[in-house]
């Protein structure tokens, strides 16, 4: 059987959708921007019948979700808008919002409190309209053969999956915008223990990169990547990955002006608070105290490369023992220019 997975796109500020959401406006105002990343993509574009587009590592990971799943499951909100929440006779887009040939090319399985018999659509899609989240994801199951169920929103639907612990995986697509208000993925109502297991950057969005899709990549099975990878770079592929960003928010704190929030989210991280605790982990300070125990970037020499990563990479990516971090500054002689 496989996973059950959230496929969603997510604001920085954690919104899924803008507020005042209508049947003008289905994403609310602005977002409609959140999606912009995957309007030029070539497979987004073929799935929805048209023609060119972008070959990038964004259309990539869409394939590859597309590939994997057999079965999806929305509520009633994603589906038609959800107005009104009564009768479905009383719903003035009852058919949804993709015409007669969604893009789905599969069963659907959308979340209301109002029986009705499936709604068969052209190009394979089949939407049939399930009372309870647990009941809607064990039917999907069942209907995907063996592959993924992927949810796909909206907040509501994904927020009872949550609380219900029907979600193995949660592939949150980060568009570099803020909403500042609007519908918000999680309300706190579930607090589930979550890990990060993959995050891919491209200039439009970041993606979760998994170890499974990294020993897909090296024809192993995920185990033995974790053991041969941690062999060779003596961490586990997360820790390696923390190491790289911490190192890379190192270098934008002594070399650039940019303030240590632009600075957590340059590097790929989404959460200061964590950032903050991990740095201080690693370097034995806060982000602001190593920047103030460095000189302004103004007064920095250029550098070789190789010097700066045999001077200022850490030793490890983890401090886990919570001991004093070492001081990971560069030579005086590096930081002012050979004096």
């Amino acid at each position: 059987m496989g996973k059950v997975k959230l496929q969603i796109t997510m604001s920085l500020d954690g919104f899924v959708a803008g507020p005042n959401q209508s049947l003008e406006d289905p994403l609310g105002q602005g977002g409609m921007r959140l999606h912009e990343w995957v309007y030029d993509l070539a497979f987004w574009r073929e799935q929805h019948g048209r023609s060119g587009g972008e070959r990038s590592r964004d259309d990539e990971i869409i394939e590859e979700t597309s590939a994997s799943t057999g079965a999806f499951v929305m509520g009633r909100n994603m589906f038609s808008g959800g107005f009104g929440p009564g009768p479905w006779d009383d719903d003035p887009n009852a058919r949804g919002w993709w015409g007669d040939d969604p893009p789905f090319k599969g069963p659907v399985f959308v979340l209301t409190h109002h029986a009705r018999e499936p709604l068969e659509m052209d190009g394979g899609t089949t939407f049939y309209f399930v009372d309870g989240a647990r009941s809607a994801v064990e039917q999907a199951q069942e209907a995907a053969g063996g592959k993924d169920v992927q949810i796909c929103g909206g907040a509501n639907a994904v927020q009872e999956c949550l609380r219900e612990g029907l979600l193995d995986e949660l592939q949150i697509h980060i568009s570099p915008l803020l909403l500042g208000d609007g519908i918000s993925l999680f309300d706190g109502s579930a607090r589930p223990e979550l890990e990060v297991t993959r995050v891919e950057a491209s200039p439009k969005v970041t993606h979760p990169l998994d170890v499974e899709a990294l020993a897909r990549a090296a024809h192993l099975s995920p185990s033995h990547f974790s053991r041969e990878f941690r062999r060779a770079f003596g961490e586990t592929p997360h820790q390696y990955l923390l190491t790289r960003r911490l190192e890379r928010a190192a270098a934008l704190l002594r070399n650039t002006e940019r303030t240590i929030v632009e600075i957590c989210f340059d590097v790929g991280l989404t959460s200061l608070g964590s950032f903050t605790t991990s740095f201080g982990r690693v370097y034995g300070m806060s982000p602001t105290a190593y920047r103030a125990a460095h000189p302004p970037a103004s007064v920095h020499a250029r550098v070789p490369t190789c010097v700066l990563q045999a001077y200022a990479r850490p030793y490890s990516s983890f401090r886990e023992d919570g001991g004093p971090g070492r001081d990971y500054r560069l030579p005086q002689f590096i930081e002012t220019g050979g004096k």
